[in-house]
């Protein structure tokens, strides 16, 4: 568990077997992934109800974070008209982001794709089948309906280290005015993108739903004992308005390497404000953990990854 806190689960979470690592050690962030990869039209995605969700004990089910907070919002976004939004971060804030200086009264609104980091748990080789995700309490925009999607696969290498941003301290609290770690981020992982798949969103859509990413043929790539891996959700056509939201933790639980409780976290990709127009060109970025005005560092998605004999 990445930190004891008061917020809403599905069920309540596990003890905290994971102490914070407090090692701030920076490094620069990466800005292009290390190796190419090939798309391919292999994913399916399809609503499931709550009877089809894998148990997380399954002889199938690889790695799986089945909490979500009751409420706020993030969405996978890649707007054509953006928006201008308010900073909430108070200029008191003991976080970077209530620097008026490097962060003004209002912003514009970032693109940004998002996904998590995982350890694959199975004891023999598999290959990627599916990847459950739940809808935010928002649901997705009209226009994602029947919309593109795809799904950027990683192997990831490398030990996830706190940075905290020169503003430490940790509430365990969202409180945009007194939690120092609502700014810190993570260094010292290494993503090798393996594949991308794409398809299409259902033409309906409902908020916490549960979306089933099937993958077929070369997107369904080979998960090995023990091994990182990451997930990223895009949407690759501009459109307005265009969003999906994604159940999540704020502060989440999901923590497969007791030893190094960063092991396992929310991931993001984010524009400043823009994401490259070409979906090669932003394929070729590689994911991390800090945006504005949120981060994924503490955050896990609501997820389930199944695989299949090779």
């Amino acid at each position: 568990m990445k930190a004891n806190q008061n917020r809403s689960f599905t069920t309540p979470p596990s003890a905290d077997t994971c102490p914070r690592n407090q090692q701030n050690k920076k490094f620069p962030l990466p800005q292009k992934a290390s190796l190419p990869c090939r798309m391919y039209n292999e994913l399916t995605v399809t609503c499931v109800r709550e009877t089809e969700l894998p148990a997380p004990n399954a002889p199938n089910t690889v790695a799986h974070h089945l909490f979500y907070d009751r409420s706020g919002a993030t969405s996978v976004r890649f707007e054509s008209e953006k928006i201008t939004a308010q900073n909430k971060y108070p200029a008191g804030s003991k976080t970077v982001f209530g620097d008026r200086s490097k962060y003004p009264d209002t912003y514009v609104r970032h693109d940004r794709d998002l996904g998590q980091t995982f350890r694959a748990a199975n004891a023999e080789p598999q290959k990627l089948d599916a990847v459950y995700l739940r809808m935010g309490p928002n649901g997705a925009d009209i226009s994602a309906c029947g919309a593109r999607i795809a799904i950027q696969l990683f192997e990831v290498s490398g030990n996830p280290l706190c940075n905290d941003n020169n503003t430490p301290g940790f509430l365990g609290r969202f409180d945009r005015l007194q939690a120092p770690e609502l700014d810190d981020f993570l260094t010292g992982e290494v993503y090798h993108p393996l594949a991308v798949a794409v398809g299409h969103l259902p033409q309906h859509l409902e908020p916490l739903g549960i979306l089933k990413l099937t993958l077929s043929g070369h997107s369904s790539i080979s998960l090995q004992p023990g091994q990182d891996y990451a997930f990223l959700v895009l949407l690759p056509d501009r459109k307005p308005g265009l969003q999906l939201t994604l159940a999540n933790c704020y502060y989440g639980n999901y923590c497969p390497a007791p030893e190094n409780q960063f092991v396992g976290h929310g991931i993001r990709r984010e524009g400043t404000p823009k994401l490259p127009d070409h979906l090669e060109e932003r394929l070729l970025l590689a994911p991390g953990t800090l945006g504005f005005p949120d981060v994924c560092t503490w955050r896990d998605y609501f997820f389930l990854v199944t695989g299949k004999p090779l």
